[in-house]
């Protein structure tokens, strides 16, 4: 029986943009029909088809990425598996095999590598985000003194211009500069 990419990506757990990026790049361990794409057949819109063994196989997959290991590492290791004879039909181990077959056990050092390296940005980013916090403290308690020290200024602009005209007595001087001494 062949199955459509949306049953394997549910049955799998995982997104179809997922299964396409798996389909190529485990292309070579797929069946024909899984690694069918557009301009292979004579129409354009072909779908891909799974067979069983593709699927235990993409479960096979999972189950090595999730351990952290990168593309070329699963597909090294279940070409050793099929190298090996430790196969069902269709050359694939079962699930609870995967750790028997591998060379070393967890992640690739390139992996933790980017791991530490991940961890590394989280802690400069929480940093970086502590001083933000204070800065922003700090600008907005300046705002509030600019706005307290406007409030001050508006009133006296008031004061100096009881009927809201500018003042223009000879010698007086004008308001604004009244104000700029006031300061």
């Amino acid at each position: 029986m062949l199955y459509h990419p949306r049953e394997i990506a549910s049955e799998l757990g995982i997104g179809s943009s997922t299964l396409r990026l798996w389909s190529v790049q485990f292309a070579a361990e797929l069946s024909a029909s899984a690694r069918k794409a557009p301009g292979e057949t004579s129409t354009p819109w072909a779908q891909r088809r799974y067979t069983e063994e593709d699927l235990e196989l993409l479960l096979r997959v999972k189950a090595l990425l999730a351990q952290g290991f990168t593309y070329e590492e699963a597909r090294r290791r279940l070409r050793h598996s099929k190298a090996t004879g430790d196969r069902k039909p269709g050359g694939v181990l079962p699930i609870g095999e995967i750790r028997a077959t591998q060379e070393s056990p967890g992640p690739s050092s390139s992996a933790r590598e980017a791991l530490q390296a991940k961890d590394k940005t989280i802690a400069t980013l929480k940093g970086s985000l502590g001083f933000l916090d204070a800065y922003l403290q700090a600008v907005r308690q300046e705002r509030d003194e600019v706005r307290q020290r406007v409030i001050l200024l508006e009133k006296q602009l008031r004061e100096l211009q009881p009927d809201g005209r500018v003042r223009s007595e000879p010698g007086a001087g004008s308001w604004w500069k009244e104000i700029l001494r006031g300061l």
